[in-house]
């Protein structure tokens, strides 16, 4: 993987992983309810969004950046 795509990969899982991890704590401070099929769903975004940015995570160290 070069450098630039590293970083887009990299940016995105972290976008994602903010974005997912936000909406589902904010539905629980704000008691908020979303329907269950939208917490699973944002449940697995979650789970494929946080390997990805611990690979690119470790990628990145190796390669000094």
């Amino acid at each position: 993987m070069d450098k630039n795509t590293l970083n887009l990969v990299w940016n995105i899982s972290l976008i994602v992983t903010v974005i997912a991890s936000f909406m589902l704590a904010g539905t629980e401070l704000f008691d908020f309810d979303l329907s269950d099929t939208v917490t699973r769903i944002l449940g697995v975004i979650d789970l494929i969004a946080i390997p990805v940015l611990a690979y690119t995570t470790v990628k990145k160290a190796k390669s000094g950046e």
